[in-house]
């Protein structure tokens, strides 16, 4: 009897070594989370790639609504992105060959690389043409546009003449290949574009009384405010487009975000560029390390943040929050 008994403590001993070192590894596998203004469980939950079950148990809640801001969670931790690839530009590449060959899309390629052009690269540029998160094709929707003439008069702007029209100065600017707002003359001919079926109204700032998410920036400002409804929840300076490089006017949505991605453009080349949230073309929200001057225009169109409040509007804001930029 005492034999069976010491062969039967003896195997439970072996069992509690072989499951120490797993158990081990699962309780190292948490990190500390803590709660910001607008999120349930459930989406903390979705962030962290774990269930509501999960999370409850983990915390030892008893009930999913037993969270608030500040409130420091215990969430898996999250698994690590692979290492991006990187392509050097040759003879001859163009994006379009190059994202036959590598499996993505044009638009793809430019979003993770920070091109504003799909003309624009150079033999020797380095591409990354794998991402640490997986990419949706970032195409906005196609608009046909058609244009109609406008004769500079002494003394207008190209804002007066925006404003004349309904229209923002990055259109006249785009449609025109303006230098920068200030290169017009009297006498000059412009082309105006408008929109099918959209007068090019200026952009109305989403309902407040939806309740929804919402993120308002203002580039005179250059002040944005996160809204639930009319209700704020975080406000910030950024720092936005330049005169050169302005920031586009208009009611948009978030389309791609990305942890982290290198941007590279005429004069900069940024690697992992923190916690990135695109809601037009190129045009983005980002973590900023190399300038800390936040409420001056700085940057080529996006809008700078600091870092750790890059990193609160990233996980606040879902994918389609609307984004109302204005001036």
């Amino acid at each position: 009897m005492k034999s069976r008994l010491s062969k039967w403590f003896a195997s439970i001993f072996l069992l509690i070594l072989l499951l120490f070192p797993l158990v081990a590894q699962a309780q190292e596998a948490t990190v500390t989370y803590t709660v910001h203004p607008g999120e349930t469980l459930s989406s903390i939950a979705q962030l962290f790639g774990t269930t509501l079950g999960q999370l409850m148990q983990l915390n030892s809640l008893r009930s999913p609504n037993f969270v608030w801001p500040g409130k420091k969670l215990t969430v898996p931790q999250p698994t690590s992105n692979p290492e991006p690839k990187y392509y050097v530009v040759r003879a001859g590449d163009t994006l379009s060959s190059l994202a036959l060959r590598f499996h993505m899309t044009v638009p793809q390629l430019m979003v993770l690389n920070g091109l504003r052009s799909s003309d624009y690269i150079w033999i020797g540029q380095r591409l990354q043409v794998q991402s640490e998160v997986a990419l949706p094709t970032p195409v906005p929707p196609e608009e046909k546009v058609t244009y109609e003439e406008h004769v500079v008069q002494w003394g207008e702007t190209l804002a007066d003449i925006a404003a004349h029209y309904s229209v923002n100065v990055t259109d006249i600017i785009a449609a025109n290949n303006l230098r920068s707002a200030n290169y017009i003359w009297a006498g000059q001919k412009l082309r105006i574009p408008k929109r099918e079926g959209n007068p090019l109204a200026p952009p109305v700032a989403p309902n407040p009384m939806s309740q929804g998410k919402w993120i308002d920036v203002n580039v005179t400002t250059q002040r944005i405010v996160a809204y639930e409804g009319s209700k704020p929840m975080f406000s910030t300076s950024v720092s936005g487009g330049t005169p050169t490089h302005p920031t586009v006017l208009g009611l948009y949505h978030i389309y791609l975000k990305l942890t982290s991605q290198r941007m590279t453009g005429p004069g900069y080349d940024l690697p992992n560029v923190p916690w990135v949230m695109y809601f037009y073309s190129g045009y983005s929200f980002h973590g900023t390390y190399w300038h800390h001057n936040f409420g001056y225009p700085m940057s080529h169109g996006c809008l700078n943040m600091r870092t750790p409040e890059a990193h609160w509007l990233y996980l606040w804001a879902p994918l389609s929050t609307p984004v109302y930029v204005h001036q």
